[in-house]
């Protein structure tokens, strides 16, 4: 077993920055409510003096435009399942480290994702996409390699005696131990996992309990470690707070390019597509913007879900500045995967181009501009079909009635020609006849004889001849 471990050093300072590509001055308060003090600060912050340990009032008096958030362990616990259910494209188990980050149990991904190493530059990849510095570390045990992640930026380890000699150089720090514990350790003079090892277990067990040695030995490999995995829910829901309010519709592309590539990451963990999700725009004050993307054929493509969302936001007016977007995708849809062909002249057709042509269209014109037509059993041809709309997912099946050959392309009204053999179209008839009789119940009678013609360039056209006088002959559509 091998478990990759993604440590967020920043995760809360992370989790309020990744609204905005722009370094704005950034600290997160904690503590009790009209005393809360600084316990963490961005660069931006820092370069201009504020410090973690600051008072509220003392950083703004410092940086009058510095921008403090108080801490949300909520909101926090709510982006680590989030960040989850996004890895789940990487690891069938995924286990949380409440406030830190993720441990994935990587075994079977390795050869899929290609090895070790290059599954944690994915993993830490993906992470910086959504905002998120990373720290990788991949290990035979699970605490052993929480705790390289958390000391390092970047480690692979393959078997147990290289990841013991690792461990033991760690410092104590690296392990969940109370302040007491910690104090009481370093005061026998211990600085590392190595001089912890070291002393005599019953002493050890009797003086400090049996947690500090389960730790190590979990960490070390000699004793299993029970992990509870992360069980995602059936919809996704996230937000993110924006730094500061905005009000261009393309500057909230960048927060929501992020929430949606975490959708795409969860809904590829689930062999998942969604066919429709909602974009909420807050104002503040209770008053939102709701923004719906609908997609013909539900898929995974984050991207492919900005693109249309871009088109979508170009028609929006916006009624306020925006101080929070949100994504929400409410019923999610099983996707059966495609599988390839070895030849590259037989392409697997699933139709996904097609639907993603209707998408864009209805992005760009508006839902109403785009429709899909289905047939209807009449016999007259300008009434034996009829338009639909393209509902999201929607893939109208109908059976269409029998009818002799026809044209798939109509004219918006019949044009009179000259009669076959004569006029300068010279057209000759090469197929018929069909008779359409029938409208008298609804006003619209019609009672003609249609034929298949073709004119002097080879053209096939489909015409008709009234059978009332004065017995005119009509081009009613076109073969392709």
């Amino acid at each position: 077993m091998r478990w990759l471990a993604a440590y967020l050093p920043a995760f809360v300072l992370d989790l309020h920055e990744r609204g905005t590509a722009t370094a704005v001055p950034l600290a997160v308060a904690g503590g009790v409510p009209g005393r809360e003090v600084l316990t963490a600060c961005n660069e931006a912050a820092g370069v201009r003096g504020v410090r973690a340990g600051m008072s509220r009032d003392t950083a703004h008096a410092l940086v009058p435009e510095l921008h403090v958030v108080s801490r949300d362990e909520a909101a926090e616990a709510a982006a680590l399942r989030n960040l989850a259910a996004w890895a789940g494209q990487f690891s069938d188990v995924v286990s949380i480290e409440p406030g830190r980050g993720l441990l994935l149990e990587s075994g079977r991904s390795l050869r899929l994702f290609g090895g070790g190493r290059r599954l944690g530059r994915l993993v830490r990849q993906g992470l910086a996409t959504l905002g998120f510095e990373a720290w990788v570390a991949l290990a035979p045990t699970a605490r052993g390699s929480w705790w390289l992640a958390s000391r390092s930026r970047g480690t692979c380890i393959a078997d147990r005696e290289a990841l013991e000699r690792r461990l033991r150089a760690l410092p104590l720090t690296v392990m969940a131990l109370s302040p007491r514990v910690l104090v009481d350790l370093q005061a026998l003079g211990l600085s590392t996992l190595g001089d912890l090892e070291a002393l005599p277990r019953d002493g050890l067990a009797r003086r400090l309990g049996a947690g500090v040695l389960r730790q190590l030995d979990e960490a070390l490999g000699r004793r299993p470690e029970a992990r509870r995995p992360h069980v995602p829910v059936p919809r996704f829901h996230a937000h993110l707070d924006l730094p500061a309010p905005v009000l261009e519709q393309q500057a909230l592309l960048f927060p929501l390019r992020r929430l949606l590539l975490e959708l795409a990451g969860m809904l590829r963990g689930r062999s998942a597509g969604v066919s429709r999700f909602r974009v909420g725009l807050d104002h503040g004050g209770g008053r939102t913007t709701a923004v719906d993307v609908g997609l013909a054929m539900a898929d995974d493509d984050g991207e492919r879900f900005l693109e249309l969302l871009r088109h979508r936001l170009e028609r929006v007016d916006l009624p306020a500045p925006v101080e929070r977007v949100a994504v929400d995708a409410p019923e999610l849809r099983t996707m059966v995967p495609v599988t390839g062909d070895l030849f590259e002249a037989a392409r697997v057709h699933d139709g996904r181009r097609e639907a993603a042509l209707l998408d864009r269209l209805a992005a760009r014109l508006g839902d109403a501009a785009v429709c899909g037509l289905v047939p209807v059993p009449d016999h007259r041809p300008e009434r034996a079909w009829r338009a639909v709309p393209v509902a999201p997912g929607r893939r109208d099946v109908s059976e269409a009635p029998a009818h002799p050959l026809r044209p798939r392309w109509l004219l918006a009204e019949p044009r009179l020609v000259a009669s076959p053999g004569e006029g300068p179209e010279a057209l000759s008839l090469v197929g018929g006849a069909e008779r359409i009789e029938g409208g008298w119940w609804d006003g619209h009678d019609v009672n003609r004889d249609y034929y298949v013609a073709e004119d002097r360039d080879g053209r096939r056209l489909w015409l008709y001849q009234e059978r009332r006088p004065p017995h005119g002959w009509y081009v009613h559509g076109l073969f392709g």
